[in-house]
């Protein structure tokens, strides 16, 4: 991981690059096709729009593989995935005022030429289901954790690990 603009002499940016096996075979006996390819090519890691996390198993958490992604940039909520809630309104039996600001729902009054629907009064809670109906536009919301760029590189030469040194 770089905090710069480009990859280092010797490195390549994580972004999923196809590389020829014999333009490197050093690096292709570490990575094999982990992260992608067929036949006589191979991919780096591709970081770009992603977080990274390490493979394995955590405490409570469920197995990874290197190489294997997940998750979804965008999410359309569905009913099941919202906090139950109410949407209670006060409403009272007497309208006692024509502008609804400030007011309640009210029973209209007697008043000519506009009855008064409003009140300052709400004496009564109103059962909403048949009152208040479902709005939405089945949008997606934005499902991004907090992030900060950086530049994720991978070695291409020179020093590559192998399972006899670990």
């Amino acid at each position: 991981m770089f905090a710069c603009n480009f990859a280092p002499n010797g490195w390549s940016t994580c972004n999923g690059q196809v590389i020829q096996v014999r333009q490197n075979p050093g690096l292709y006996s570490v990575l094999g096709k982990n992260f992608g390819g067929s036949g006589n090519v191979f991919m780096l890691p591709n970081l770009a729009g992603a977080a990274a996390m390490n493979w394995g198993t955590g405490k409570g958490l469920s197995p990874r593989t290197i190489g294997q992604t997940g998750g979804e940039p965008f999410v359309t909520l569905i009913m099941s995935e919202l906090p139950a809630h109410t949407h209670p309104a006060q409403a009272a039996d007497t309208g006692t005022a024509s502008n609804p600001a400030g007011e309640v729902w009210a029973a209209a009054g007697q008043e000519r030429p506009i009855p008064n629907f409003y009140s300052d009064n709400g004496s009564t809670t109103l059962a909403m289901a048949n009152v208040i109906q479902p709005v939405g536009g089945n949008m997606y919301h934005n499902n991004l954790m907090p992030f900060q760029g950086v530049n994720f590189c991978i070695a291409m030469q020179d020093n590559l690990p192998d399972e006899s040194n670990t």
